[in-house]
């Protein structure tokens, strides 16, 4: 008997409202030639940012049949073959992509699943494949911040501000000379 390949989602196991977080579509199949697959997710949680995701290097892309995003119903298409001269891989990324997590997306988890996956060698024949599907879990708070300016002759002023989203109930600025704040923005 052949033993399966596999594939699955290369990423964070967590994101916070608001966070834009990439996946890598990963496998490690050999003689791979040929992806085809559709994958689901939430839409009510999870948006995938564009329009299309981005062909990787396994299999080598030279001709993509497929490339599609639907943020309405929650799922993602993808089709892509290499064509002869094109040697297959022995595993690798297939394709990748960021999700946003919606704002007001709650704690718990969320699935993206494998729907279907079709994966060939050169000669056309379906390589076994065994699908994991990702559990991403929702935090409730994605910490970002700025500050302007960000360069300049010391010493220098800098206004911080508070860009994180999510439920959060305090918030410290430790500035790393003694000093600190629990303002929301810091002049």
């Amino acid at each position: 008997a052949v033993d399966a390949a596999s594939i699955w989602l290369d990423g964070p196991s967590q994101g916070a409202p608001d966070e834009i977080i990439t996946f890598n579509i990963a496998t490690d199949a050999s003689g791979l030639y040929g992806a085809q697959l559709e994958l689901s997710f939430d839409p009510a949680v999870l948006q995938v940012v564009g329009t299309q995701i981005t062909p990787g290097s396994c299999p080598k892309p030279d001709f993509i049949v497929s490339n599609s995003v639907d943020n309405g119903a929650g799922s993602i298409s993808y089709a892509a073959t290499a064509l002869a001269p094109t040697l297959p891989c022995d595993g690798g990324i297939i394709a990748s992509f960021q999700f946003q997590v919606s704002p007001t997306a709650p704690k718990g988890s969320t699935q993206v699943q494998f729907a279907s996956v079709i994966l060939a060698d050169s000669n056309g024949l379906e390589i076994p494949v065994t699908t994991v599907d990702l559990n991403l879990e929702i935090i409730g708070v994605f910490a970002e911040f700025s500050g302007t300016p960000t360069s300049g002759r010391a010493p220098l002023a800098v206004n911080f501000t508070n860009l994180s989203s999510g439920d959060y109930d305090s918030c410290t600025w430790d500035f790393g000379d003694s000093s600190s704040s629990s303002c929301i923005s810091h002049h």
